[in-house]
């Protein structure tokens, strides 16, 4: 069943909603209104609230999402006859909804929790699935992600803090980018020469730093 959830996740046979994931929408990853909605009050929100239509066509999902429709992925797919075996995007069985702000992979793990599968949490990904299920609103996962944080993050681990930093800067999570500069304070403390001359800490991006 796992592997034929998967499937489903990256081919939409049977799913009627596509996601355009990633600044460029070009990663495609699906699943169903039922699923999204009963997981999800933003997406029961987006899909069922009485404001909705699907006469609106597949922006409509993209909108309400915060991105816009890709006009040129909507214009390959029509121009091609859906394949029921390959699957992929298609305008007349798929809502489109445009998510520009969340990395492909953290959308997977999510949409894989949405589907009872183990969302594959990883120190690399936490946080943005974390910041995924915050917009979402998907309490389950978030609670999952904060307790991967408590029991994964090594709090000397001088690279590792600077890196996580560095992405909670990067993502806008506040309780998680004062917990790990805490963190680091403590460090630089105790190994101040090693932090400063971490790759991580000269790799930080220009919101850690300000």
């Amino acid at each position: 069943l796992e592997e034929r959830v998967e499937a489903e996740i990256d081919a939409g046979r049977v799913s009627d909603v596509c996601f355009g994931a990633g600044p460029a929408e070009a990663a495609r990853l699906f699943s169903s209104k039922a699923a999204l909605a009963m997981a999800s009050p933003v997406f029961s929100t987006m899909f069922f609230a009485p404001h909705w239509s699907s006469k609106e066509g597949p922006c409509a999902g993209g909108c309400a999402a915060g991105g816009s429709s890709s006009s040129s992925l909507k214009a390959e797919a029509a121009e091609r006859p859906w394949d029921p075996d390959g699957g992929g995007y298609c305008p007349s069985r798929h809502v489109y909804v445009a998510v520009t702000d969340v990395d492909p992979s953290a959308l997977r793990c999510v949409l894989r929790y949405i589907h009872h599968l183990e969302p594959r949490i990883t120190l690399d990904n936490v946080l943005h699935v974390y910041r995924a299920a915050d917009k979402y609103q998907i309490d389950g996962l978030l609670g999952a992600c904060s307790s991967f944080v408590d029991g994964h993050a090594d709090p000397w681990d001088v690279d590792q803090m600077l890196r996580l930093f560095d992405i909670a800067c990067r993502l806008g999570i506040e309780r998680y980018a004062s917990w790990f500069l805490d963190k680091l304070a403590e460090l630089s403390r105790v190994q101040t020469w090693r932090l400063l001359r971490a790759e991580e800490f000269l790799a930080l991006h220009t919101a850690s730093m300000a």
